[in-house]
């Protein structure tokens, strides 16, 4: 950790100061440049092409708890949740949450004249015959099935 991050800022810092200041030597700084990598980071370099092709198959819906039991069941052992949490985090492998879907019943965007509001909200009659109301939903509904037949 201390060996990558020295290496990440040895381009704005002296090398031999960042050593002192994180009791590191610099014979273990070249070292560690050239030390092939541990069982661990080769282990979680496999992890990481698991976990995207599982992505892939399930085109990105899987988080942490999903991808854990795909995992465990394609390396026939069981995989630590955190540790597949902790790849995941730091390769940017989240899960995509899946949109909702909306229904859209009207189109405000119309070109259509709207009609008058002659009512103005005022429904209550006096008399018979004054004000007459329809409901135009069930209508347009039988209209749009009937026609796809």
């Amino acid at each position: 950790m201390k060996y990558a991050w020295i290496e990440k800022h040895r381009r704005t810092y002296a090398t031999t100061m960042m050593c002192e200041l994180l009791s590191v030597s610099r014979s273990g700084l070249n070292a560690a440049g050239v030390r092939a990598p541990s069982k661990r980071a080769n282990d979680d370099e496999q992890l990481v092409r698991q976990i995207r092709d599982a992505q892939g198959r399930h085109r990105g819906r899987y988080g942490r708890r999903r991808m854990t039991t795909e995992i465990s069941e394609v390396q026939g052992r069981a995989v630590n949740h955190k540790r597949v949490a902790r790849v995941m985090r730091e390769h940017g492998l989240q899960s995509q949450k899946r949109r909702r879907f909306r229904v859209v019943t009207t189109d405000s965007k119309h070109a259509h004249p709207v009609a008058p509001n002659v009512l103005g909200r005022d429904f209550k009659a006096t008399a018979p015959n004054q004000k007459w109301l329809a409901d135009m939903t069930l209508y347009l509904g039988v209209v749009a099935s009937s026609s796809r037949h």
